[in-house]
């Protein structure tokens, strides 16, 4: 493509990152450092869908996490996955999956399984439905 300022062409640029897989999940394509981490976890729902209510699973204990994000699936998830690969670091140290690995499974590889339990668009029944699970998938809007 040329890009002109009207009279001279201006010189081309190309856009370079750093991806190593594209995605797709659903009918969207979706720019991924590592599909592994999320994507390929997720059965029932796209990784790209906002909304959710999911739940994770230590696979080590049994333990189980319910949360909510109002962003998309792949990015809080990948967040809770460096939590647990690096619990020691200082930003994530406080972090209540940082804590379960650094207090149940210091010496272990976080293992975990990912659940988006369903999804819910309007903010306030979101937090609602999410700390009321597992009576919340009963709700009706």
């Amino acid at each position: 493509m040329q890009i002109t300022d009207g009279n001279n062409p201006m010189p081309q640029f190309t856009l370079v990152f750093n991806v190593l897989a594209t995605v797709v999940c659903g009918n969207q394509t979706r720019l991924c450092k590592d599909s592994s981490k999320v994507c390929d976890r997720l059965d029932k729902y796209s990784c790209v869908v906002t909304g959710a209510v999911y739940k994770l699973v230590c696979k080590l204990c049994g333990e189980i996490y319910v949360g909510e994000t109002g962003r998309t699936a792949y990015d809080r998830l990948s967040e809770h996955m460096n939590y647990t690969e690096n619990p020691t670091r200082k930003s994530y140290k406080e972090q209540t999956l940082a804590q379960h690995m650094i207090t149940r499974h210091p010496d272990l590889k976080p293992d975990l399984e990912f659940e988006i339990l369903f999804i819910e668009r309007n903010t306030l029944l979101r937090k609602i439905k999410g700390i009321l699970y597992p009576h919340a998938e009963s709700f009706t809007e």
